[in-house]
């Protein structure tokens, strides 16, 4: 920083491209995926709430809709997003894993074949 700072000419802005987005809940070399679309918004520490799921993804094929939200995944509890993650993250292409939604009030079971991005 010293050096920067004591530079004799100003710094020059260079504009490069950004990174490209990242999925909610991805991680660098992570290549599993469900396709649901969490809800950004939610921040109710008793699942994650989901805004709708990907046409043709996993979640779509197991029955996974927007309005569900899972309170476990793989058998770990899911409390918000980061959890969600977790759970998510600890599998592996192919897994077919089961998931617990809250949908309307009532607790229903899911199984999901996870796949894989890209």
């Amino acid at each position: 920083m010293r050096a920067i700072a004591d530079r004799p000419a100003r710094l020059t802005f260079v504009r490069s491209a950004a990174p490209p987005p990242v999925a909610a809940g991805s991680r660098p070399g992570s290549s599993v995926y469900l396709g649901s679309i969490p809800d950004m918004s939610a921040n109710e520490g008793s699942g994650l709430r989901l805004t709708g799921v990907r046409a043709g993804s996993p979640a779509e094929q197991a029955g996974l809709a927007g309005g569900d939200v899972i309170v476990e995944f793989g058998g770990r509890v899911v409390k918000d997003l980061n959890e969600f993650s977790d759970a998510l993250y600890s599998h592996k292409p192919g897994d077919e894993v089961s998931v617990t939604v809250v949908r309307n009030g009532e607790r229903k079971q899911l199984r999901v074949r996870l796949g894989k991005r890209g």
